[in-house]
């Protein structure tokens, strides 16, 4: 993978994960996020070669399962 995901986090309680849609990234759920912010902790993911988060070798599904779950690694 080269380099991290950009991912926004705020609240507290159960986890919530937010990912855009295709060229898209995680400012669409700006008004969202305040909201559920509220019940739980939110995450918002700028999915690789999206927003802040730096594209993948090879974007494939596999590899943006792996770019997640190396970022919750690192968060937890």
């Amino acid at each position: 993978m080269t380099g991290a995901l950009h991912v926004e986090s705020a609240g507290h309680g159960p986890p919530v994960v937010l990912l855009h849609g295709w060229a898209m990234h995680s400012g669409l759920w700006g008004a969202l996020m305040p909201r559920l912010a509220k019940r739980y902790r939110v995450h918002a993911v700028d999915l690789p070669g999206h927003g802040h988060s730096a594209p993948l070798p090879a974007f494939t599904l596999d590899a943006v399962v792996d770019a997640l779950a190396a970022a919750f690694a690192a968060d937890a």
